[in-house]
């Protein structure tokens, strides 16, 4: 069975590799037969494919032709594509003869192209070949003079003994080489040698993360549970290494994708580590409840005890614990510590008193407008947004940042009101209240994070939405109003706010949530194009252009309908769709360590849509079937599952589907960043006010409790036919008749 998958592979690695001319195809497979035959017997022994591989190669050779490595390796250079054809480009260029260590680099050459065979068949990741290739390339070239002096004599070494040498090299820590550019040249070939050893599909890391390299570690602000406790905790995030140049997109999908966390609790105490532990698990555990806000929360603030607070903060008004009040006050209607407070960015009247808190609420998202057609298809949207705050607590305030309050002072104002009222109130109860009362009453989190201005980070859904301002600033005014029931007459007044500061005309948040009438004009020129394509007959009907237009199409289609992030394969195989109950499965967030793969319903026009596609697949079999075998296989493996079931043409070569040829093909078409169509249905479901919770477990989001259907999720999977519901309303309206 994997000598048939192995053989399979081998197949489609050969179809890649010989995608030149037939002239140019036969001096590569010559020179790659030349390799296999200098390659030291020792070697051999490892790779039992070498046999097969030169039956294969054999196929490509042609005796006629007057052309040489070098001039593929020229045209290949003129035309800009090295990086593109970076296999081909290592296998045409040559080591000079006159060089002394010519047989040396000659075997380095002929391993690394059995290597790269090896792993390409066993699916490596493609990366690690690439510069595995473009090594021995810079060395043919006469560059790493370093790298070429140190490389180990391969000519006396066994493939073991090749490996430990390559390792020393290598290694930061015991290495002589103090060049980290050489270092991981050497870290270059080794991987992938090591990997082609043991047969392993992709690459074990086993190295230990440096952490100067690391580019940032997501640690949460201290917690604690109650003023009392004697103990700190943060939760400190996955460490993620981010590559230079990483499109937005890529970063926030990221955020969503955080898998590992660690929890740090620090404590005062001489009691034993194992006591320690157990406490610290205990201590976390109730992190996480309380973070859920349950009704049965006993840590939680009771309306009573709150009364009692406003109640004591309007008494202490024109005392010595005046600024304690207000400072309490604000904490519980900003929804923030007390620290947080005095750190806010107040918003100013003309006459420069303090009316409100500026929130700043920018996105990566946030670029240019993007226009198409000449006309404007993202939304404009305002980056700032200003929370009234009653005029009682803020009057003749120049700052907020009570320089002479003090947690002690504010600990004792609670403590007295605690023992006047026999209440157990504490700071973090006071400054939780917020939370627990969006939470309890199911208002969308988003808004919530927007109020109590949190880090973008915090909640993966500021990413996506959109929101009204005139929606933010009322569930505001809502909460107020619900603080100033708390009391009679005289604790109301406490609460009275002023109008609003910013224009409740205003969006907030991303600007992807594009107009409905613009997304008909765009699907409107778009399915003009392809029907008159889909019209046509044979050679033109069935030409790249609109394979790929098609392509596209669905592609968009799928992405609006599933949520489906950008990923290598995107939208997966056509197994993982069921056409008859709609039920598709997806898995795009394959780097973290436990299954976190999703089941959706796809809405009924996307099935109609996907039937439409799979015809025209089996109209492209039977024409191709004559013409174009590769092709033909490649259109079969759509219908068998043994592919994913969308890819590109380029020319004549089949070209999978990976976010950077999704948006090579899509940026005339539609020039926005590549889960924009994940930032539109968010917005969509938030405003047919679909639950937060079915909305977050459909995008493929978890909270602390768990995925959508976990122990401490209340959505049935019933619930995901409301948003097909949804969605299929939204396309029909977008696409009317369709294709």
């Amino acid at each position: 069975m994997v000598k048939d998958i192995e053989s399979a592979s081998s197949k489609v690695f050969f179809k890649e590799l010989f995608c030149l001319s037939p002239e140019e195809n036969s001096i590569l497979a010559k020179e790659a037969i030349r390799l296999i035959s200098i390659l030291d017997e020792e070697f051999m022994l490892y790779f039992h494919e070498i046999e097969s591989i030169i039956g294969g190669l054999n196929t490509y050779v042609i005796q006629e032709g007057n052309g040489s490595l070098k001039s593929v390796f020229e045209r290949l250079k003129a035309e800009g594509v090295i990086g593109e054809y970076y296999f081909q480009t290592f296998i045409s260029t040559d080591f000079e003869p006159s060089w002394t260590d010519f047989e040396k680099l000659e075997q380095y050459k002929a391993l690394t192209f059995i290597v790269a065979i090896r792993q390409c068949t066993h699916q490596d990741v493609e990366s690690r070949i690439s510069t595995m290739c473009s090594e021995i390339r810079q060395l043919a070239l006469g560059n790493r003079a370093y790298l070429r002096k140190l490389l180990p004599d391969i000519l006396s070494l066994s493939y073991i003994s090749l490996l430990s040498e390559l390792e020393k090299l290598k290694d930061n820590e015991n290495s002589l080489i103090t060049d980290e550019a050489v270092l991981r040249q050497f870290a270059s070939l080794y991987i992938p040698f090591s990997s082609a050893l043991e047969k392993s599909i992709g690459i074990a890391r086993t190295a230990k993360h440096n952490l100067d390299h690391i580019s940032e570690l997501k640690i949460s602000s201290i917690k604690s549970l109650d003023d009392s406790i004697d103990f700190n905790a943060s939760i400190i995030a996955e460490m993620r290494f981010d590559p230079k140049g990483q499109k937005n997109f890529a970063k926030e999908e990221a955020l969503s994708d955080i898998d590992r966390k660690l929890a740090a609790i620090t404590m005062n105490s001489d009691e034993s580590h194992f006591v320690k532990q157990k406490k610290a698990n205990a201590i976390y555990a109730r992190l996480k409840k309380r973070s859920m806000h349950l009704p049965c929360d006993i840590y939680s603030a009771s309306e009573y005890e709150i009364s009692v607070l406003i109640k004591s903060c309007n008494e202490a008004f024109d005392s010595v614990n005046e600024p304690c009040a207000r400072l309490l006050l604000l904490s519980l209607v900003l929804g923030n510590t007390t620290k947080q407070v005095r750190n806010r960015k107040l918003a100013r009247s003309e006459h420069r008193e303090v009316v409100g808190i500026q929130r700043q609420h920018k996105l990566p998202s946030h670029l240019n407008a993007k226009f198409c057609n000449n006309v404007q298809i993202t939304t404009e949207v305002s980056k700032v947004i200003v929370l009234p705050l009653p005029e009682k607590i803020i009057n003749k305030l120049s700052n907020i940042r009570f320089s002479n309050v003090t947690d002690e002072m504010l600990q004792q104002f609670i403590k007295e009101v605690n023992k006047k009222n026999n209440t157990h109130l504490s700071l973090v109860k006071i400054s939780n209240y917020l939370q627990q009362t969006f939470t309890k009453k199911n208002y969308d989190p988003v808004i919530q994070a927007v109020i109590r201005g949190e880090d973008l980070d915090k909640l993966v859904a500021l990413y996506y939405v959109q929101l009204n301002v005139s929606d933010v600033l009322n569930l505001f005014y809502r909460y107020i109003n619900y603080l100033s029931g708390h009391g009679d007459h005289k604790q109301q007044e406490i609460f009275q706010i002023g109008p609003a500061m910013s224009d409740m005309e205003e969006k907030l948040g991303s600007q992807l949530f594009i107009e409905t009438r613009k997304l008909q004009c765009l699907f409107a020129v778009l399915q003009s194009e392809l029907k008159a394509k889909l019209r046509q007959s044979g050679k033109a009907k069935f030409s790249s252009d609109t394979h790929n237009l098609l392509t596209v199409y669905v592609q968009i289609i799928l992405a609006l309908s599933s949520g489906y992030r950008p990923v290598t394969g995107w939208f997966g195989r056509l197994s993982h769709i069921n056409l008859d109950n709609h039920q598709y499965w997806i898995s795009d967030k394959e780097t973290q360590q436990v299954n976190t793969c999703r089941t959706i319903i796809l809405p009924d026009i996307c099935i109609q849509i996907i039937n439409k596609y799979l015809r025209y697949v089996e109209q492209s079999i039977a024409y191709y079937q004559r013409q174009n075998i590769e092709l033909c296989e490649r259109y079969q493996a759509v219908l068998t599952s043994a592919e994913h079931f969308t890819f590109f043409i380029n020319g004549n070569r089949v070209e999978e589907i990976r976010p950077k040829t999704y948006e090579a093909q899509i940026k005339d078409k539609l020039p926005l960043q590549l889960n924009w169509q994940r930032h539109h249905i968010r917005s969509y479901l938030a405003h047919e006010e679909i639950d937060h919770e079915l909305i977050s477990g459909w995008m493929g989001h978890s909270d602390i409790g768990g995925g959508l259907f976990s122990s401490c999720s209340s959505c049935s999977f019933r619930e995901m036919q409301l948003i097909a519901d949804s969605i299929n309303t939204l396309l029909t309206e977008i696409l009317g008749e369709g294709i």
